[in-house]
């Protein structure tokens, strides 16, 4: 009680939207609810391929003239230019990648309230971002910490991010004082981002989040809106729900033996297939004995209490554990759908959610977008 840790995200890349069809064009670009989100809303999305598989996570701050759009500094750059080759002429948006010109930290844990509150910051409900002035400049507070835990993330402008992190420095323990009675603080780079990420269970690209995985088989329903109409992957995602065709699932697990990324993994006792570690952390890295992981198992090998073992390596065994971050089912959807009481639960045939070619579903979300680009401008000639 009373601490927290401040991470040093500033790799992640900051991508800004203005323009007066902004909430539009991004609404069709992602996997959640843009065009209906208001200034000071917060929401995550999923990135996705023309065939729903995940290629980022997301954090999308609405503001009153611009969002904001936090991304993975491994997709900054393909997602801007995805992003930029999708804008039309006639479009009325503008994208940026302000990255360079701002700082991205993260204030995890049960001290968070009382840190802010101690250096004047105004309070933020999750889901929701304020303004905070301060040392001359605009902060944005958002009501998400990127982890399943209490906390904010503040994207801050470059020229007060030094002044600032002193500000938080003064409750480290390491600079005893007054103000840190109560509340303290330890500050994290990306090595100690890594080590809550794969604890708690978030997925990163090219780790977990691959072009074999959809985000509903990495717990990412809460970054999926499925009323929202047409957008790039959803055919596909609407398929994998309504025939239940997840195939796998992310799950942790702690080996009693260092394993790596990338090592198979077997059922202990009957050899079966199971999945494959998809990151690993350094042995006794984390809070319990052993090397925590994370691991990417089909669904029909079951979940926690799993005991499964590395193909190669000596055959180290592991057992497998829920993580805290994964969103599983339809009801924590952003919504689910209208009639999702009446889906099927069987499985659908393995193809089933491939019937389209990646170039088929492209084609079809483009022409879409054609044809709502050319209605509102034959409404404006009216």
């Amino acid at each position: 009680e009373g601490h927290a840790v401040l991470f040093d995200r500033s790799s992640f890349g900051v991508l800004e939207l203005s323009g007066a069809d902004r909430a539009a064009f991004l609404h069709g670009q992602c996997t959640n609810d843009i065009s209906n989100a208001g200034a000071g809303a917060l929401l995550e999305a999923s990135f996705t391929t023309p065939t729903g598989r995940a290629v980022d996570l997301c954090t999308v701050a609405v503001g009153a003239e611009a969002l904001r759009v936090l991304v993975s500094p491994e997709r900054r750059r393909s997602i801007t230019d995805s992003l930029d080759k999708h804008i039309f002429p006639m479009d009325r948006v503008t994208l940026t990648d302000v990255t360079e010109r701002t700082a991205v930290w993260s204030l995890v844990g049960p001290g968070t309230s009382g840190v802010l509150a101690a250096l004047g910051a105004p309070s933020v409900k999750a889901g929701t971002t304020v303004e905070w002035k301060v040392v001359g400049s605009s902060v944005d507070l958002l009501g998400v910490s990127g982890l399943a835990e209490e906390g904010v993330t503040l994207v801050v402008p470059e020229d007060a991010a030094a002044e600032l992190w002193e500000r938080f420095a003064r409750f480290t323990d390491a600079a005893p004082t007054d103000a840190n009675e109560d509340f303290t603080i330890r500050l994290g780079g990306s090595r100690e981002w890594e080590t809550f990420r794969v604890l708690q269970g978030r997925p990163a690209p090219g780790k977990e989040l691959t072009d074999q995985v959809t985000p509903l088989e990495v717990g990412l329903f809460h970054t999926v809106h499925f009323n929202k109409g047409c957008y790039l992957g959803q055919e596909t995602l609407s398929k994998v729900l309504n025939q239940n065709a997840m195939r796998q699932f992310l799950w942790g697990a702690i080996f009693e033996d260092q394993v790596e990324a990338g090592d198979k993994l077997v059922v202990s006792g009957t050899g079966e297939r199971a999945g494959v570690v998809t990151s690993a952390l350094p042995f006794d890295a984390g809070v319990k004995p052993g090397c925590q992981t994370l691991v990417l198992l089909k669904k029909s090998m079951g979940g926690p209490g799993l005991e499964v073992k590395v193909e190669a390596r000596g055959g180290i065994t592991g057992q497998v554990h829920d993580i805290p971050f994964a969103t599983r089912d339809v009801s924590l959807a952003a919504a689910p759908p209208r009639d999702s009481e009446d889906q099927s639960s069987s499985p659908a045939d393995d193809g089933a959610v491939d019937e389209k070619t990646a170039e088929d579903l492209r084609k079809e979300a483009k022409l879409k977008a054609m044809q709502a680009k050319l209605d509102a401008f034959k409404k404006k000639k009216k």
